[in-house]
């Protein structure tokens, strides 16, 4: 069974944080980073680490909700769920919202498109928790960008979901009864780096107007580019994230 205590705290460094807390678990894990862009600005401090889960998935999904202090509420929708989940990934996305995101290898029974079942709250109370579906689609590209994402992101998502060989795997990402809805697009299999898809990850840049695009590739262009995903946020605005990096943590 995981175990750790709990040292989760709102503030910039609530990644670094939290990997404290899955460090504390005493299993191996990965870590992905991200920066989400919005209008006028790039937020960046962001992660996720992720593990595999034992022999009772629930038990361990309550221990690492205990872990990160997050409240019953945040953690309800998701038990009827863990049995069937294979891994488990902890978010963090400052200053003061945290995750944990079941993942199926198997649909769980009756959700035959669910990848993702994840609980997302805010340490400091601000807002209640919220629950969002990461399911999978096979509808063609034009179809899901014409339903998913805004217009001024539609060519660099194109573009880059031409970079893989055989199509990106596509996910629709859902958080009723917020506005909340994006696509997401897992680009691993196209073996890229930030660098290799520079000019797709700069157009996504201009197109909401966000700073920091030619700082990320000069800091992190060696590193994979991992998922992509662009929709709109939970207050309606236009929105693309960047995930790179992902490795052994």
């Amino acid at each position: 069974m995981l175990t750790a205590a709990h040292t989760l705290a709102p503030g910039p460094d609530l990644a670094a944080r939290l990997r404290g807390v899955v460090t504390g678990l005493g299993v191996s894990f990965g870590a992905e980073r991200s920066v989400k862009l919005e209008a006028g600005e790039a937020r960046g401090g962001r992660a996720l680490f992720s593990v595999a889960l034992g022999a009772d998935p629930r038990a361990d999904l309550l221990a690492a909700a205990h872990a990160m202090g997050a409240p019953e509420t945040a953690v309800a929708p998701l038990l009827p769920y863990a049995g069937a989940a294979a891994h488990l990934h902890f978010g963090a996305e400052p200053p003061a919202t945290a995750k944990l995101y079941l993942e199926f290898a198997v649909p769980p029974p009756r959700r035959a498109d669910l990848v993702f079942l994840a609980a997302k709250w805010r340490l400091d109370g601000a807002a209640p928790p919220a629950l969002a579906t990461y399911c999978r689609r096979d509808e063609g590209l034009e179809d899901l960008l014409d339903r998913l994402a805004p217009a001024p992101l539609h060519a660099p998502l194109r573009a880059l979901a031409a970079r893989a060989a055989r199509g990106p795997r596509a996910l629709e990402v859902a958080e009723p009864p917020s506005p909340r809805l994006s696509l997401d697009l897992n680009l691993y299999d196209a073996g890229l780096t930030l660098a290799d898809a520079a000019a797709e990850l700069l157009a996504l840049h201009r197109a909401l107007d966000a700073p920091g695009g030619q700082a990320l590739l000069d800091a992190h262009g060696a590193e994979p580019l991992g998922h992509v995903a662009a929709g709109r946020s939970r207050a309606g605005a236009p929105f693309a994230t960047i995930y790179f990096g992902g490795g052994p943590g």
